[in-house]
């Protein structure tokens, strides 16, 4: 799917926001998606919610102990 066009609709470029909550919406549903013009923001949603599912593990950890 490309989550470009779910984001923006036809004519204006979608922001990076909007692909980053399409991809994470995509990647939860488990449907593969892939951006055109903002493809960091989408892996990087991509990335961020497949740790949160469980499906690989973060790529920083860090404790909050002070």
């Amino acid at each position: 799917m490309d989550i470009d066009s779910l984001a923006g609709g036809t004519t204006d470029a979608p922001s990076p926001a909007a692909v980053a909550a399409a991809a994470a919406i995509c990647t939860w549903l488990g449907m593969p998606a892939r951006s055109r013009s903002h493809p960091l923001a989408a892996r990087r949603a991509t990335d961020m919610t497949r740790a949160i599912a469980g499906a690989q593990p973060p790529a920083l950890t860090t404790r909050g102990l002070a």
